[in-house]
């Protein structure tokens, strides 16, 4: 049995009773039209803003971000956000910027066929998610020297993120500590080259590898 993280690979043999010899864990790898870019990231001039990328649904929960944005925004006032991606709940995230007073600051950009300008001009990628299996957003930013910030929901965060090297891990639905961890990436400039190299473990030629040595054991 083939797990995408060590979250999941630990939950079933908690519900199960199965040979952990049995039970192994390969991670998914990133995009391979997004890890075949090629950039010279000194040329990459990043914007004034933070990127949201995903369904506007429950689970990704952005209203999360959103009022953590509303926070930092009173430090620095020129910040946007950025939200890529479309969902039945776009009425509501509208009405809760709205409230929090930065409507005029939240760019609701909808679906994108292509993320990666967002990703590379970016200075941090957020994801606030109630829970995911393994989320590919946070692989697409790293893979792209951008920075991440997440909560640490189940699954997949905190097995990506180096605090302080990639991005920032933060305490699960604690608004505070995003807008935290946001201030943070603007103010402790992280070296896009090391963030690149964190994610060469998601690459497709090591997925591959993995597969190919468990199927040849």
């Amino acid at each position: 049995i083939v797990n995408q993280c060590n979250a999941m690979k630990n939950d079933l043999l908690s519900l199960h009773s199965l040979n952990p010899k049995n039970v192994s864990v390969i991670y998914n790898p990133v995009n391979k039209r997004i890890e075949d870019v090629s950039i010279n990231l000194l040329d990459i001039r990043k914007e004034d803003f933070f990127l949201c990328v995903g369904r506007l649904e429950k689970q990704k929960s952005f209203e999360y971000a959103i009022k953590a944005f509303a926070k930092e925004s009173k430090v620095y006032t020129n910040f946007r956000l950025k939200i890529v991606g479309k969902g039945s709940l776009e009425g509501y995230l509208k009405e809760v910027a709205f409230e929090c007073g930065v409507k005029d600051k939240v760019d609701f950009e909808g679906f994108q066929q292509d993320v990666i300008p967002y990703y590379q001009k970016a200075k941090g990628t957020i994801l606030t998610s109630l829970y995911e299996g393994f989320p590919n957003v946070l692989i697409e930013s790293i893979t792209l020297g951008t920075p991440v910030i997440s909560f640490n929901c189940p699954s997949g965060p905190k097995e990506i993120i180096e605090d302080g090297v990639n991005g920032y891990l933060v305490e699960y639905q604690d608004i505070d500590d995003l807008s935290l961890k946001m201030l943070k990436v603007i103010e402790n400039k992280l070296d896009s080259k090391i963030i690149v190299s964190t994610s060469k473990k998601y690459s497709v030629e090591n997925t591959i590898t993995k597969w190919e040595n468990l199927l040849n054991k």
